[in-house]
């Protein structure tokens, strides 16, 4: 037999029906420990892998913005050296014509 029914009464005359299983069935119906457990497992596991792909991509924009931080003041170095060679070649010019307008 899987289960037995009784009828209880309490101190007031009040008809409780009660249901117990044998020992072996309540065994095999669900253990919340056992049954949990790999779901849990899963659930931790997938959690703890999202927060390090979270974090990895966190590093890797971090290094993104500090090479670009990087090109950005290498590319106005050379701009600010452009500029600077092409004024210096600017008054060359400007001191050659003023020398060929002096010795004409």
């Amino acid at each position: 037999m899987l289960f037995t029914t009784s009828n209880q009464v309490d101190e007031r005359g009040k008809i409780y029906r009660t249901t117990k299983f044998c020992e072996h069935f309540r065994l095999q119906l669900f253990d919340f420990d056992l049954e949990v457990k790999p779901i849990l497992e899963v659930l931790v596991g997938k959690t703890v892998e999202q927060s390090l792909l979270e974090v990895m991509e966190e590093e890797e924009l971090a290094n993104l913005r500090s090479q670009q931080r990087e090109f950005e003041e290498l590319r106005n170095a050379e701009l600010v050296e452009q500029q600077r060679l092409e004024e210096q070649e600017r008054r060359r010019r400007e001191e050659k014509v003023i020398q060929q307008d002096g010795l004409d």
